[in-house]
């Protein structure tokens, strides 16, 4: 297990619309996105544990790989993905972004 994991929630909202609402609405839309996303994920990884306990009990095996081997090579992939898509937006998709490497 890398515990790698892909979210399919995304917010879209046309650029031109956002930008006439007003700060405060925006800011309003941003909590309730970051709570929202918390919430969900906490979910999900409470699944996970529901889920995986349950299969071992049904004999199935996970294997936990060494992600320190391969996360530092993948140190300027992160880098150039906050970048692109700004640092407000990866710490809205990657709440444990502070644990990857830069």
């Amino acid at each position: 297990m890398t515990n790698h994991g892909w979210s399919g929630f995304n917010l879209l909202a046309n650029w031109k619309l956002w930008q006439r609402f007003p700060s405060d609405v925006q800011q309003v839309i941003e909590r309730n996105v970051t709570k929202f996303v918390r919430l969900q994920r906490a979910d999900h990884d409470t699944l996970n544990a529901e889920f995986r306990t349950k299969l071992a009990q049904q004999g199935m095996t996970f294997n936990e790989a060494d992600t320190s081997s391969f996360r530092p090579r993948l140190a300027s992939y992160y880098a150039r993905w906050k970048e692109t898509v700004g640092s407000r937006a990866w710490t809205f998709s990657n709440p444990t972004s502070a644990s990857l490497p830069e």
